[in-house]
């Protein structure tokens, strides 16, 4: 390889790195329920990075990632036998830069709530919805967890409906200020209108 192509290479590994590190722990400690593992996770996921070679998996630099770190983390969980527990803790929220404290303990509420609503759900539907709210396709997710799309959108629907259904989630979406952005908030809202165009 050339140090032209070495560059090149080098370039578009740190690159994907500030652009995937976050979202790839946030996915992992999710899984894991700890920290600290899921950065080993990531660290091994980006090591693979790069082994990999770029013309192969640029296109789908994204799902590539996440199914290498979910494989690693089912590993981990294997290892320590712990398999069915996928998703254990919820990860840290931090506030958006508003001006105003109430609505920012309002945001980490619905956060905090949307998150321990996820912990309540099978496995399956809490990976799925995990993925979706990280802006996969299902046809990403599909290629992220090997099941078929078709499968992907029955899981997607059911956890999604089980969210929308719960009562605090209603009293938490209709007391929230018009307009909010906040992750936590757009997520919450993204998923009740998610669930309504699934019925």
């Amino acid at each position: 390889m050339s140090a032209n192509r070495d560059g090149d290479s080098r370039s578009w590994v740190l690159a994907t790195v500030d652009e995937f590190e976050g979202r790839l722990t946030r996915y992992a400690i999710r899984l894991l329920g700890d920290e600290h593992s899921a950065r080993d996770v990531v660290q091994h996921t980006f090591l693979r990075l790069c082994d990999a070679v770029p013309d192969e998996i640029q296109n789908h630099v994204g799902p590539w990632l996440f199914r290498v770190c979910r494989n690693r983390s089912l590993d981990v969980l294997r290892k320590n036998g712990r398999v069915e527990s996928l998703g254990g803790s919820e990860s840290e929220q931090l506030p958006a830069r508003e001006s105003d404290p109430a609505v920012i303990a309002e945001q980490q509420d619905l956060g905090r709530w949307v998150y321990q609503l996820l912990g309540e759900l099978a496995t399956s539907q809490r990976e799925v919805i995990e993925l979706w709210l990280n802006d996969f396709s299902y046809q990403q997710i599909s290629q992220i967890t090997g099941r078929t799309e078709g499968h992907v959108r029955v899981i997607a629907h059911r956890g999604l409906s089980r969210l929308r259904e719960h009562p605090r989630t209603r009293q938490l979406l209709d007391d929230l200020p018009p307009g909010s952005t906040a992750k936590p908030v757009a997520s919450a809202r993204r998923l009740s209108r998610h669930s309504s165009m699934c019925e």
